[in-house]
């Protein structure tokens, strides 16, 4: 694992907040094992026989902050569907569950956890491309030994070649894969005022923390209009009188803040860049009916494309800050036009980004391996 990579488990460690964000229980179905701890929380209609057209386990460890908040998600869209689905911490330290639940398959978040016998495993694919492979662009099996385990893959990359090369390799089998992306629920257009600049988030990378960005977020502390949200390791450092702490991490509490400000600023890592990796804020500031300012990305410029308003970062921080004050200037004083920027945004992750239509990918991804 490469020190970026190290760096980024460390700061998302630090974000953990309690595990009784997921609730323990100490039954699951018939009699479950005494000799194991359980960290569970299993979906009001799952019972010992299956009802639903899916029923999904999924995994996640260790548990860093954005894939705890991505979790939350998944079951919130999951119930959305009538779906059933249990949550299991730490599975392969627990396999039974899977003989227990009996889940069509298992969805896992991190590349740590290793698959175990019973079910379909699939694997997120999240971290860009370039922290996976050498110099060389081959695949670093000796730093990721549980990934082509696995039987299948979600990439939220967009090209995953050098593990389907690792893959065949090794397995001499088809390599299963289907595009996909950390989203959020569905939700409804809301045509709130657009007043307040919403940021949000952690910081686990040096761009966002470097004195580059902070000195444009001091600018933008001194306007008014921003509201800054995200645990106090990254932000309370700064001394900004907009910190307003850290949100619950729910399925629903970061989209329900942004759109009660209603102009969100999305900012990018430069691994995010390099990787051509979105973040999920900009399916959460699109969600929430929100005018979007958001740095150059390829996948919002592409799938987005005029519906969010640009800035460019890498300026200098008095230019960055005049950028984005002039796009919140523009939404104060045309506010019918701003509503319809923000509709346009919403409208496109309806249409092609929704948490429930990405579970549906991953369905079909998983009916066409049980026919193998």
């Amino acid at each position: 694992m490469n020190e970026c990579h190290k760096k980024r488990n460390k700061i998302y460690q630090a974000c953990l907040v309690s595990l009784c964000m997921f609730g323990t229980l100490s039954n699951v179905i018939g009699e479950a094992s005494k000799n194991l701890k359980l960290e569970v929380k299993l979906s009001p209609n799952l019972c010992g026989e299956q009802k639903a057209n899916y029923r999904i386990m999924i995994t996640n460890h260790p548990a860093a902050f954005g894939e705890v908040q991505a979790v939350q998600r998944l079951t919130k869209a999951a119930s959305n569907l009538g779906w059933e689905w249990a949550i299991i911490e730490c599975l392969d330290k627990q396999p039974d569950y899977v003989s227990q639940i009996k889940p069509n398959f298992v969805v896992s978040l991190r590349a740590e956890i290793a698959p175990v016998p019973g079910a379909i495993h699939l694997l997120y694919l999240h971290v860009p491309m370039f922290m996976y492979v050498n110099k060389e662009g081959v695949f670093r099996n000796k730093d990721y030994p549980n990934v082509l385990n696995y039987d299948g893959f979600l990439s939220v990359v967009p090209d995953a070649e050098p593990i389907r090369l690792a893959y065949e390799a090794q397995n001499h089998k088809k390599f299963y894969n289907v595009h996909t992306v950390f989203s959020v629920q569905t939700t409804d257009f809301k045509d709130t005022p657009k007043t307040r600049l919403c940021h949000w988030g952690c910081i686990w990378d040096k761009a966002r923390g470097s004195d580059h960005y902070q000195r444009f977020y001091q600018l933008l502390d001194q306007t008014g209009y921003f509201d800054l949200y995200g645990h106090p390791s990254s932000w309370v450092k700064m001394n900004l009188t907009s910190y307003r702490g850290l949100l619950p991490v729910d399925d629903h509490t970061v989209v329900d803040t942004i759109a009660n400000c209603g102009i969100a600023l999305v900012l990018h890592s430069h691994e995010h860049i390099k990787g051509r990796v979105p973040t999920s804020r900009i399916f959460e500031a699109a969600a929430a009916s929100a005018v979007i300012i958001c740095d150059h990305h390829p996948f919002v410029e592409k799938e987005f494309g005029d519906s969010v308003l640009y800035v460019d970062p890498n300026q200098d921080p008095e230019k960055v800050f005049a950028q984005i004050d002039a796009h919140v200037k523009w939404v104060h004083e045309n506010p019918d036009k701003a509503i319809q920027l923000a509709k346009r945004s919403h409208t496109i992750f309806m249409e092609r980004f929704t948490l429930e239509n990405e579970l549906l990918k991953i369905a079909k991804l998983y009916e066409s391996m049980s026919e193998k």
